[in-house]
């Protein structure tokens, strides 16, 4: 059974690349609740 289910996801992953189908990675967002604020360090990039 599992090799059959295998087999049947890794044709529909085949089906979606050849025809440009891609699947969005998935969303995380980060709520930060408020407080006190964060020390920030400039760095000279040149």
């Amino acid at each position: 059974m599992h090799n059959v289910r295998s087999e049947v996801l890794k044709r529909i992953w085949d089906a979606y690349h050849v025809n440009g189908i891609d699947l969005p990675f998935p969303q995380r967002d980060l709520h930060l609740k408020a407080g006190e604020a964060l020390p920030v360090k400039l760095i000279d990039a040149s």
